[in-house]
């Protein structure tokens, strides 16, 4: 049977961006286990007690039904470099607990890896990516992606960021990049240079 995961910061005891969460959940089992209906997040999430003040990492992991839940305070990654790695039909649309595609392209590299499908960027191994336009300074997330993330889709509906086409070439008209994710919003987010990426495509 599939299991999949779900990621949700939590932050000043509060669940961040549950909606999002909640229909991809709801997706999944309509998609994977239509028979069956989806859990409630907050009622899963109400049941652990968290401090003030901090922000945490729920996990969940789950089938047809909620199978694990951990909570962790949450530290960010912190990345010296990002390396454009080529792959071809590569299906990650939902987010499954399997990863050991991902993580075994991931092995081969030092440091984080950006994918590219067709000289297109999509996504790092771990969030949706935005990049700041040089003439406009507007954040912009490739059309392309591995996953739809719930945070990247938040950004779009409120308009907080622009979706464009971005291939590899495309690269040179943008300054500065970020990682975004459940995990990371748009402000609280590292920037790094766009000249950290190595370009190392095949």
């Amino acid at each position: 049977m599939y299991q999949f995961i779900e990621t949700i910061q939590i932050k000043n005891q509060k669940p961040q961006n549950l909606f999002y969460h909640q229909k991809r959940v709801n997706d999944t089992f309509e998609k994977f286990f239509p028979n069956n209906s989806a859990f409630q997040l907050s009622q899963l999430i109400s049941n652990f007690y968290v401090e003030e003040n901090q922000i945490y990492k729920c996990r969940i992991v789950y089938s047809n039904k909620a199978e694990d839940v951990q909570i962790t305070k949450y530290i960010p990654k912190i990345h010296s470099q990002f390396n454009l790695v080529e792959v071809h039909d590569f299906d990650y649309s939902y987010k499954y607990k399997d990863r050991k595609e991902i993580e075994g392209i991931k092995s081969s590299y030092k440091d984080e890896i950006i994918f590219v499908n067709k000289n297109k960027i999509t996504d790092t191994s771990y969030s949706n990516l935005i990049f700041k336009d040089k003439e406009s300074n507007a954040w912009i997330t490739p059309k392309n992606y591995l996953l739809n993330g719930t945070k990247r889709q938040l950004l779009i509906d409120n308009k907080r960021i622009q979706v464009r086409e971005i291939q590899v070439n495309d690269l040179i008209y943008y300054s500065h990049f970020k990682l975004i994710n459940s995990m990371l919003d748009l402000e609280e987010s590292r920037e790094y240079s766009t000249e950290i990426i190595r370009y190392i495509l095949d």
